[in-house]
This record gives C-alpha cells, structure tokens and sequence, in this order.
C-alpha cells in the first residue's frame, strides 16, 4: 500500500523501514519516524481480552451484536492503537476487522487518503490478517477505475476458508455428510490450548453434532428446523435493533454473520462439557450473545439454548473418554489435574495396596511430562504410609526416579511423623537412607525396589556359645541332663483311659463297680535349683525355649502362654522375678521382636 510516486510532493509517503520481514515495529512518515515499540503497553498496562469468536466481518455495525465486555473492550483498543499502542489481542482478529471498518469510515468523513494509509499500514503490520483485505479497500479508494481485487485473491480466500471453516476441513477425517459440512461451515476454527489437542477437538465435534441432530429431531415434530430459529433471531435483531430493511444487503449479511454468532455460542457451550468431562478445568467465558435484546434473547433461551443445555446432559455418558496420549497432553495444560484420579483411586484402591501401588503408577506415566508428577508420587507414598509400609517406601523410590529426572532435584524427605508411621526404630530409618542413597548413585530403580523388604526383615540376635563353659557345664549336671532327656521323652507318652467291663447277670440293686486305682505319678526332682521355687508353667516356658535354641518370636510365645493360660507378659515377668535374686540379672530378655534366654545364665539355673 505505498503511495503512488506523483503524489509524494503533496502528501506524505507511508511505508515500513526496510529490514528483515519488516520485524522492527518502525514505519516512516515522510521524515518522521514513528517507533511502535516504545508505545507498546507495558505489562501492568496489558488488558484482559474478551474473547470473541472468530467470523467474517462485514462491517463495522457487526459491533452492535457484540457483548458488552466486547464493546467496552474495542473502545479502549481503539484509542490506544490511535496512540500508537497495537495491543496484544490473543488471537481475536474480530476487533481488528472492526476496527478496519472503523478506520474506512473515519474516511468517508475526513477524506485524507494519506491518513487511512498511514493507519493502514500501522493495523496490517502488527495484525497480519487484515492485511489482503485493507489492501484490496485501499486499492478501490486509491484507483477507483482499476479492476476490482488483486491476482490470486480467489484462490487465497478459497484455501482461508479451507482452514478456518470446520466442516472443510475435518470432511475427509471425520466422513462428513454434506449437510454435517454445511452445517460446520457455519463455524470457524477454535485457537484455544484445549482444542489444539485433535483429539478432544474430534470429541467436540462429534458431541455437536450428536446434540444438533437429537436437537433437529424435535424441530421436525413441530415442522421447523434449528436453522429456522436462529435465522428469525438473528432476523429479529437486524430489523428492530439495527434498523435494517429486511431486503438490504446489509440485513443479509448482518442475518448470517450473526447466526454463526449463535452457532459458536452453542459450540463453544458444548465445549465447555467436554472440558468438564477431561477433568480441564479452565471453562471458556461465554457471554450471552442476545443480552439487552430482550426479544430475541427471550426466544433463543426459551426455544434454543434450554433444550440444548438438557441434550448435552443426556450426552455426556456417550462422551469418549481420553486416550493415553490425551491425558497426557491435557495434564501439560493442567499441573493439578492429577488430583481428581489422585482422589479416585484412593476411594478405590485405599485398601489394596498392590492395586493402589500400579494405579498411581499408571497415573505418574500418563503425567510424566506434567511438573507436578513428582508430588502424585510423594502424595501417594505419604498416603499408604499407615496402610503397607513397604508399598509407602516403593512409591516414595518412584518419587526420587522422577526427582532425578527433573532439571532440579530436590530430594524431599517424608516428615517426622510420617517417618515415625513407616519406621520402627532408627536402624530402619537408617537401612531405608542407605537404600536410597545407593539408588541416587546408580539410578537402578528396580534394585532399589526388591531391597524394599530388607528393610524391615527381621534380624535374628546372633548368639556366641563359648564351647569350653558349655562342655564344662555338661560334665558338671551330667545327671541332670540325662533326666531332663528322660522328660522331653517322655511328653510324647500319652496315657491311656483305664477301662471297666461291664456288670453282667445281676439282678436288683447295681453292684458297686471295682476299678484299680490309677498308679500315682512319681513326683519327679526339678531340673533347676530349688531355691528358685519355679512353677510348672515356668519351668515348661524355660524348656520351650531350649527347644527353639534359646530365642522364641514374640508371636510364638504369646500362643503358647495361651494355651496354658496365661499371659505372655505376665509368663515372662513371673520367670524374670523368680531368677534375678539367684543371677542378678534378667534370664528373658526382648530382642526387637524375639524372646531371647542367655545360654550361660540358663546353666547356671540347672540344678
């Protein structure tokens, strides 16, 4: 849009300074220079932008239809673009579009050719789409008598549209109809994050199209269409509320751009029910397209938007769920996402360790590329520290693997108080550092995952006999043993019932029936000596012990004082008692969770 060479004596010359794709932000005015990049807003200055959704616009009364926040939102940007501000729209070309119009009709008032190329150029320069189009009006007012449009304009709009009109453009991957395509058509491509993922864009779609299919169904039976309706609103507010004569080109226009309005209004309300069923919870803001317009508003609520909210409710259990690659994709755009799963699965699988252990898991994979995956893990372990100890300490492991694995490793460490639920003592605590510090070095993760259940093996108290005493004691209470031995044999000797035969042949009063007296049981000497006054439990609680090599678990003994009736506390202390005055020390000691008897103070017990 350079100005022609026989007008640079009367009026100034506008075009960009020369440089690399004319990236620099300065365009020359005659000899000023005018340098965009010192009046571009700062950061604190940047305003929210409405969004709006993308459609031809067809002049600059499109505003009308627009949202409030919409208006209130092109004003401003109007007036700081005047001033050299080009603010940052996210990607919403319709204020752009807009405010092009507005600059041609800023012209039909002050007729300064040089000053709407001046703006031109600024508004195509920092809004590149509007650029084919200011170019193509500016054209037209520079060279009325020319030929309309510029060569390769037509197959330029043709691939646009292939672009940005859905139906063109998911045909061929979805097996569009050609009514699913017309209807498509009346939409433009969405440029959120959310939509970037194809994958939840098909599942928009199909939704869509699903709802405006059971929607039809109930227009048939009244012999009107969804098109119908939202033609008569956009009809209603062309006519009554922008004056439009219904047979004006400007109606026509305005009737179709502003359904298409209607139509993204109920895309983009479908979109927001596939986020919530993602678990995305970024809504889109959808402002009501028809407020202040009470006609029409009433209308499209009562005969369109509330029957449409009530399909989408029945449809959301044909909702595809995400795939693996979906999730994955949608736990980049989420950090928090996890959680919703996160809660699922411990509702779920909170009393299964293993199958909690392979879910969270599955759960850390599909958020491997999500900055939050090292705190699913740690949550996870934190979680299963009271239920399965060993199932906390792998899922902390799978913890350090990502940990490693991130730009910066942190190496967080459980709490105290959860430390005191995973770990029993300090040499726990102790073997579980060495166990990870290990797998810090060597990244080995599944080594580091089968030495788990060493940490919490249990160590058996090792035992030194000294040959010599024990040879000396055995010569000393030879006698003693042998009798002992004749003991232990004999536990083994069941006595057998007597039995009485029967009184046969009497008559009368029942003899009295004579049996032998069952033989006395010889009083046998005590094994120990006799000051110590052991009981008979006591001295079957000694014996056990012998036969088990001095050490008895914990478990194991409470079952056996119970079967004699007694406690094993109360065993244990009542043995303890009545053998420190003889040793001076305790006989039974605990060792973490065994019982254990010193050998040496055992034989001096033996009578």
């Amino acid at each position: 849009m350079q100005s022609n060479p026989q007008d640079k004596e009367t009026q100034p010359s506008v075009h960009p300074t020369p440089g690399p794709g004319n990236d620099n932000g300065i365009i020359d005015i005659s000899s000023i220079s005018y340098d965009l990049r010192t009046n571009l807003p700062s950061e604190e200055q940047k305003l929210h932008v409405p969004d709006w959704d993308h459609h031809y616009v067809y002049a600059y009364n499109e505003l009308n239809a627009a949202s409030k926040a919409q208006k209130d939102f092109y004003r401003t940007f109007k007036v700081e673009f005047l001033q050299g501000n080009c603010l940052n729209l996210n990607g919403n070309v319709n204020y752009a579009f807009i405010l092009l119009f507005d600059l041609l009709n800023d012209y039909d008032r002050h007729k300064n050719l040089s000053q709407l190329e001046k703006w031109l150029n600024i508004l195509t320069q920092h809004y590149p789409k509007t650029h084919r189009y200011a170019q193509s009006f500016f054209n037209k007012l520079k060279y009325p008598d020319a030929a309309p449009g510029l060569p390769g304009n037509n197959q330029q709009q043709a691939h646009d549209e292939h672009y940005w009109k859905l139906g063109l453009r998911f045909r061929t991957k979805l097996n569009l109809t050609d009514a699913e395509v017309n209807l498509l058509n009346k939409l433009w491509l969405q440029t959120n994050n959310f939509c970037a993922i194809e994958s939840c864009y098909l599942q928009l779609i199909k939704l869509f199209l699903l709802s405006v299919r059971k929607l039809e169904k109930d227009y048939k039976k009244a012999n009107t269409s969804l098109e119908a309706i939202i033609d008569k609103i956009s009809g209603i507010v062309s006519s009554r509320h922008l004056n439009y004569k219904n047979d004006s080109e400007s109606h026509k226009y305005f009737v179709q751009s502003f359904s298409s309005q209607l139509y993204a209004h109920l895309f983009r309300t479908c979109e927001n029910v596939i986020r919530e069923v993602y678990g995305h919870k970024r809504k889109l803001t959808i402002d009501f397209p028809l407020t202040g317009l009470n006609e029409a508003e009433a209308l499209y609520k009562v005969e369109v938007f509330s029957k449409y909210t009530d399909l989408l409710t029945e449809l959301i259990p044909t909702i595809q769920l995400p795939d693996h690659d979906t999730d994955i994709a949608l736990n980049i755009l989420n950090p928090t996402r996890w959680k919703i799963r996160f809660d699922q699965i411990c509702k779920d699988h909170g009393s299964n360790p293993q199958e909690f252990l392979y879910s969270v898991v599955a759960l850390a994979k599909q958020n491997e590329k999500n900055s939050s995956v090292e705190d699913i893990l740690f949550e996870a372990s934190k979680f299963m520290a009271k239920q399965d100890k060993e199932t906390a300490l792998r899922l902390y492991l799978h913890h350090i693997n990502y940990d490693l694995k991130s730009a910066t490793f942190d190496y967080k460490k459980h709490s105290k108080s959860i430390q005191k639920n995973l770990f029993a003592n300090d040499e726990q605590l102790n073997k579980f550092e060495t166990l990870v510090s290990q797998f810090i070095k060597d990244h080995n993760l599944a080594a580091a995952l089968d030495a788990v259940p060493a940490v919490y093996a249990l160590k058996r108290k090792k035992i030194e006999l000294d040959i010599n005493s024990i040879q000396e004691a055995s010569s000393r209470h030879a006698d003693t043993v042998l009798l002992l031995n004749d003991i232990l044999a004999d536990e083994d000797d069941v006595p057998q019932p007597l039995t009485v035969p029967a009184a046969t042949g009497t008559t009368g009063p029942k003899a009295d029936l004579q049996t032998e007296d069952k033989p006395s049981e010889a009083v046998r000497p005590s094994l120990y000596v006799s000051g110590l006054g052991l009981t008979g439990i006591q001295e079957q609680s000694l014996i056990y012990f012998v036969k088990n090599n001095f050490s008895v678990a914990q478990s194991d003994f409470e079952s056996f004082a119970k079967s004699n009736g007694s406690f094993k506390n109360h065993l244990i202390e009542s043995i303890n008692g009545a053998c420190f005055d003889f040793l001076d020390d305790l006989i039974i000691e605990e060792d973490n969770d065994f019982y254990t008897v010193n050998p040496t103070y055992y034989h001096q017990l033996l009578a």
